[in-house]
């Protein structure tokens, strides 16, 4: 997998938390997964984080983000 650019420093925490959330999102087996509000509402209870809204509406896009790139068509190798 390629590697990104760095996030910015200042918001480096932002993406480590999208990160953490990421690892607890449930699988549907029909689409990728996404950040939904209730599970931010259910994550940020259990690490008992208090989010700005700014900072919640841009985990739940990066959900989204993140499940855009995962159900792009991969390239198929040619044939042989």
């Amino acid at each position: 997998m390629p590697e990104g650019p760095e996030p910015p420093a200042l918001l480096l925490y932002l993406w480590e938390w999208f990160f953490e959330i990421s690892m607890g999102l449930a699988i549907s087996g029909m689409a990728p997964p996404v950040v939904t509000w209730e599970g931010l509402a259910a994550w940020r209870m259990q690490m008992g984080i208090e989010l700005e809204p700014w900072e919640a509406r841009t985990i739940v896009r990066l959900g989204y983000l993140r499940a855009a790139v995962l159900s792009e068509e991969k390239p198929k190798p040619p044939a042989t």
